[in-house]
């Protein structure tokens, strides 16, 4: 797994010690790229390795901002459809909080070699963009409204499992959902890749986003401060 928190720009992240008590931290500097990248753990389980350990929710808010209520209406949905695990509530309301505390734009990412991944972007005070993979849909931000884009499966037999979208076109009117044209992606933490290049004027993978083998950029990584 791959969770990160990054943040494009300079701030001295003072108010980091606002974060709930139940939120540990290690905030690293990534001189090449520019950015700060915050990784979060339980304080009583450090973990050996950043970016590895999923945001702890004990203190994190799952109830969504108002101007999202179509999206809440969509996890509902998605839970209906056995999808929303792979839609991070907890980390969009992170990723809030946090550009609160810095005053610069975050992106946050959620990912792995398996079914998750998530991320999304907050600047100008606002989710400016979100895109998560949830089984045979892509969920995107279009306006700041939910787009569904139902994908094609990579084998003919796994048609037998698509999701049905009709109730999510007749429950969220402000939501739209496209024909089913899309090929299913393949790339590994495709969507996190794809956010994070976005991003960043950097314009290279970093820790470990897209690849297998172990990141080879451990020289531009400077441990800032921690909890």
């Amino acid at each position: 797994m791959i969770s990160a928190h990054i943040i494009n720009g300079s701030s001295d992240c003072e108010r980091l010690s606002e974060l709930p008590d139940s939120i540990g931290y290690r905030l690293y500097r990534h001189n090449a790229a520019g950015v700060m990248l915050l990784d979060t753990f339980r304080p009583d389980r450090v973990p050996p390795h950043p970016f590895q350990y999923p945001l702890p929710t004990a203190d994190v808010s799952l109830d969504l901002p108002a101007e999202m209520d179509a999206f809440t209406a969509l996890y509902d949905q998605l839970y209906k459809l056995d999808l929303a695990n792979s839609f991070k509530k907890s980390y969009i309301n992170f990723s809030l909080l946090l550009h609160d505390l810095t005053a610069q734009p975050v992106l946050s990412i959620a990912t792995d070699d398996d079914e998750l991944d998530f991320a999304c972007t907050v600047a100008d005070g606002r989710v400016t963009r979100l895109t998560a993979h949830c089984g045979d849909l892509m969920v995107t931000s279009v306006n700041g409204l939910p787009h569904i884009q139902p994908l094609v499966p990579e084998f003919e037999g796994d048609a037998e499992v698509l999701s049905d979208t009709t109730e999510i076109q007749t429950s969220i009117p402000t939501a739209t959902v496209s024909d089913r044209n899309v090929e299913w992606p393949t790339q590994l933490n495709g969507v996190a890749l794809q956010e994070w290049l976005a991003f960043c004027e950097y314009g290279q993978p970093i820790i470990g986003l897209g690849t297998f083998d172990p990141t080879t950029d451990e020289a531009d990584w400077e441990l800032v401060r921690s909890s």
